[in-house]
């Protein structure tokens, strides 16, 4: 971390940035073709989803190369966004000398404020993307207790049958549909394995799918279910929170905690993401 003119480690600083993202869980890291490269990209392509075929083998001619997977998805990266939120009173240093105390503890919130800022600006533009361009469920009446896993019966049937990988399946649910899950006997809660319901918003597991809870899902969308190989973020360029002092412009004794990301999110394979909608 870059304070004023000096670098300093701290494990209470970087237990401040560590902010998990249902991100992580839902998607995987997508090869980018090369020909992007500058900061003021505006679109990247990524590798699309596709199944490879098998191909009759014969033991003496042996067999004949096929063209690898040249399809590509396009990302618009529409998305860039900032932080720049100013510290009054409190300077690099200060910041630096203490390491702990109220100083650092002031600075340490804010830090973890802003943060999860640019983590909630993907979550929300992921989200999105999903349920405007996944498969729509004919099925627009709201989930009740009857029916919630029946849903996920269903959306695991569409998956399989569109061939979707069964590892790495993910449901994102509404806060109304997570409260139906966590009465429901048929789901199984993160704690009920072990396991406490981590920052990322990992609920529990149903019908194969790891169970996110996100307020985030766009209006009249009750739950998305996808694989993380379906869908992409594409995080184009990071740069964490840092704290920088402040010169001029009527600043005296004060810093400010600035940060920077560009990123866009794309659907790969519309029929691996099916949508919950209602009216």
């Amino acid at each position: 971390m870059a304070i004023g003119a000096g670098t300093i480690t701290s494990e209470a600083f970087n237990s401040a940035l560590e902010v998990p993202s249902f991100i992580d869980e839902c998607t995987t890291t997508d090869f980018i073709r090369p020909e992007a490269s500058t900061l003021n990209t505006t679109t990247v392509k990524v590798l699309a989803y596709e199944l490879d075929t098998l191909s009759d083998y014969d033991d003496i001619a042996g067999m004949t190369a096929e063209a690898g997977n040249g399809d590509y998805v396009e990302v618009a990266l529409t998305q860039n966004k900032g932080i720049f939120k100013v510290l009054p009173g409190i300077n690099a240093e200060m910041i630096s000398a203490e390491m702990s105390g109220p100083v650092f503890d002031i600075f340490s919130a804010n830090i973890k404020n802003s943060a999860l800022a640019l983590k909630k600006g993907k979550e929300v533009e992921f989200v999105k993307v999903l349920a405007a361009d996944g498969i729509e469920d004919d099925d627009t009446d709201d989930l009740t207790n009857e029916t919630v896993y029946e849903k996920f019966i269903e959306a695991g049937t569409t998956l399989t049958t569109n061939e979707v990988s069964r590892i790495g399946r993910y449901a994102l649910v509404t806060p109304a549909v997570e409260g139906l899950l966590l009465l429901s006997p048929t789901f199984i809660k993160a704690g009920d394995k072990g396991q406490a319901v981590a920052e990322n918003g990992l609920i529990g597991f149903c019908n194969g799918f790891s169970v996110f809870g996100t307020p985030y899902l766009p209006a009249k969308t009750e739950a998305v279910f996808g694989q993380k190989d379906c869908a992409t973020v594409v995080h184009w360029s990071d740069i964490d929170p840092f704290v920088e002092n402040l010169t001029g412009g009527g600043y005296v004794n004060s810093c400010a905690i600035k940060g920077h990301t560009k990123y866009g999110a794309a659907v790969k394979y519309a029929k691996g993401v099916f949508v919950k909608k209602t009216l």
